[in-house]
């Protein structure tokens, strides 16, 4: 082993090991994170800073189109549900509808008004014809 690396770990042996807190963890994670999209040193910091502003909007768009998506399933929730009401509603109304027609026949009609002693007249209807005096 060299003399030179031989020193360096006597060295490194005798100073106390100090664990580095990272005091402030979003300067921490947005570091690393410029330090990611800085690939190679192709963005430099005031290209970044130039295009914050593309960035932001790009950011706005993206959280208004995601708002959009939730609202419109919202919506496709409530119009299945107002076309389920919708056939419940109609299903009653052809049952509130036949019932009517059943209570309204005329046979139907004499069975309930025979309890107050009202019958069915087996007499034709006549139609009155009035003459007038003008007319001779």
């Amino acid at each position: 082993m060299n003399s030179f690396k031989k020193e360096e770990a006597v060295k490194e042996e005798e100073t106390p090991k100090v664990e580095k807190k990272v005091t402030d963890e979003g300067e921490h994670f947005v570091g690393k994170m410029l330090s990611k999209v800085n690939i190679m040193g192709y963005v430099s910091k005031g290209l970044m800073v130039n295009l914050m502003p593309y960035l932001f909007f790009l950011m706005v768009f993206a959280l208004l189109f995601i708002g959009k998506s939730y609202h419109s399933e919202k919506m496709i929730r409530a119009i299945d549900k107002t076309g389920k009401e919708i056939k419940e509603l109609r299903s009653e109304y052809i049952a509130s509808k036949s019932e009517l027609m059943q209570k309204s026949k005329q046979s139907a009609v004499a069975g309930q008004i025979e309890k107050y002693g009202i019958k069915e007249s087996t007499v034709p209807p006549q139609k009155i014809v009035l003459v007038s005096k003008i007319q001779n």
